[in-house]
């Protein structure tokens, strides 16, 4: 998780020059790992608000000269939903990072409010995969990357949607290329997964065993990603009541 929040600022080219600008709380992990720890291991300034501001957020940046802005979920949206303003490019943000930001939203952001370079990734606080889109493709969330992939071991795998569970049979089927399938990781001692503190049978359910042959073990992401022709990760569905 500390080399993905270096990986990000350095995929950004921040340095100790830049201005972060993050309204997310900090007992996300967005919020402090990425943000705080982040500006802390670059040496750059951060400006922390108590509360995110949709009226607020271009004044704030204007105010601090913000070069970096957070986002997570909706935030961008929220923006992108504000009446329209002579000075909606008047600002010095050149990075947003984050995740959760839909492919129209994002082309309507950078439309609106200029050239600002989107860095989407893809993680979850107790997961052990995580991806960064670090070419800008819009909409994607990561690219598949041969050494990453050799490493840290991560399959898409057909899932039942209706059933909320993997197709019944003796091992899981890989996804084709272009077909949604469930996110797995192998738990190694590369990439763990330390489980919920208290929630042995939340735990249990992230796990999953024997997935291509006996004795093996998955981390279960909950999420439905997609990989097409050109090898671009892209998010498409959460399954069932995933615990987060």
């Amino acid at each position: 998780r500390i080399m993905l929040t270096c990986g990000l600022f350095d995929a950004g080219n921040v340095t100790s020059e830049d201005i972060v600008y993050t309204a997310l709380p900090l007992y996300h992990s967005s919020g402090l790992l990425v943000g705080v720890h982040g500006c802390i291991m670059k040496g750059a300034t951060i400006v922390l608000r108590a509360r995110f501001s949709a009226s607020q957020f271009w004044d704030d940046c204007r105010k601090y000269n913000v070069t970096v802005i957070q986002y997570i979920g909706e935030v961008l949206r929220y923006l992108c939903s504000m009446p329209q303003r002579n000075n909606d490019q008047d600002h010095k943000v050149r990075l947003a990072i984050g995740n959760g930001i839909r492919a129209d939203v994002w082309r309507e952001f950078i439309r609106r409010f200029g050239k600002i370079s989107i860095l989407e990734f893809y993680a979850s606080t107790e997961g052990n995969i995580s991806f960064v889109n670090y070419t800008g493709k819009i909409g994607a969330v990561g690219r598949v990357n041969c050494l990453q992939k050799k490493i840290l071991r991560y399959e898409l795998i057909k899932y039942d949607v209706e059933k909320d569970e993997p197709p019944f049979g003796l091992f899981c089927i890989q996804s084709k290329q272009g077909e949604p399938g469930l996110l797995i990781c192998k738990i190694t001692q590369y990439a763990p997964f330390s489980g919920y503190a208290g929630a042995k049978q939340q735990t249990e359910k992230k796990q999953l065993r024997d997935v291509f042959q006996k004795g093996d073990l998955y981390f279960n992401s909950g999420d439905l990603l997609v990989i097409n022709n050109d090898n671009f990760i892209y998010f498409h569905d959460r399954t069932g009541d995933t615990f987060r």
